[in-house]
């Protein structure tokens, strides 16, 4: 099966996106500019739940930071470390739609 997939540059820019979009999931980075994953994944489970969000960061634990745990405590389905391949980001997506 193909997906069709609309690029953000940052999650405000991905939060317009989804106005005007259907979609059945969001691949977020924690890392990004202007609006981190992590407030984005906030206001995704706020104002749309039914969405599928996969997490990635290749940050690790900064101190006690860790911000793939975060992401799952704020309800990412699914969370993926850096470096991955592509073979592994693809099966990742099969398994968190499902």
């Amino acid at each position: 099966d193909g997906h069709v997939v609309h690029e953000a540059a940052n999650g405000a820019e991905g939060l317009e996106i989804l106005e005007r979009e259907p979609v059945d999931m969001v691949i977020l980075d924690i890392y990004m500019p202007t609006q981190d994953g992590l407030e984005t994944l906030r206001v995704l489970r706020t104002t749309k739940p039914d969405v599928k969000i996969l997490a990635m960061s290749g940050g690790g634990q900064v101190g006690r930071f860790e911000p793939l745990k975060i992401a799952e405590k704020l309800g990412a389905d699914c969370v993926l470390e850096k470096p991955f391949d592509i073979g592994q980001l693809a099966q990742m997506v099969a398994d968190c739609v499902g």
